[in-house]
């Protein structure tokens, strides 16, 4: 077993043992990612939402393309919004946000590490999702960021969640 594959195991069973759904294999598009899904709503003050991540580990496919980071989140975007959440946006009462975390065996190129920590998403009212490229090489976590009352806070909370994660499972 690689130690990309360990390390997506080791944070498959820390998610589990919080309450998650994990599945191993999820097949979207062209990738294949691990996923894991909150089973229990949670509450940021009145507003209930669901947590989706999908693990992607990118030791064998060519990560290293802004479009094609960018892509995976939209593909994991569709894959919650497809199967996960069956009403549309407007009439939803639970929040879900989907976390796309990208592995990296090597560290990602500069350009692609500026765009995706500047790049400011607009303000979106439904849903909240975010691409988190977690940077083996140099031990680092980069994210997206998004604008909005709505959108940063919680965004903040998920990552704070994440970067906790794999610092408990080593990777950070």
């Amino acid at each position: 077993m690689s130690s990309e594959s360990s390390t997506v195991t080791a944070i498959l069973q820390s998610l589990q043992s919080g309450g998650y759904e994990c599945t191993r294999d999820v097949s979207l598009g062209p990738a294949r990612a691990s996923a894991c899904a909150s089973r229990k709503v949670r509450w940021w003050g009145v507003i209930p939402y669901y947590i989706h991540y999908y693990i992607f580990d990118t030791s064998s496919a060519n990560a290293t393309d802004l479009d094609f980071i960018l892509g995976l989140n939209t593909l994991a975007r569709a894959h919650t919004d497809r199967f996960k959440h069956k009403r549309s946006r407007w009439f939803r009462f639970r929040v879900p946000i989907t976390v796309t975390v990208i592995f990296s065996p090597t560290s990602f190129p500069d350009n692609v590490v500026a765009e995706i920590t500047r790049r400011k998403q607009r303000y979106q009212m439904g849903d909240v999702n975010s691409v988190l490229l977690v940077d083996r090489g140099s031990r680092r976590l980069h994210s997206l960021e998004r604008t909005g009352f709505l959108g940063r806070l919680p965004l903040k909370r998920i990552v704070r969640h994440t970067r906790d994660l794999l610092k408990a499972v080593s990777v950070l």
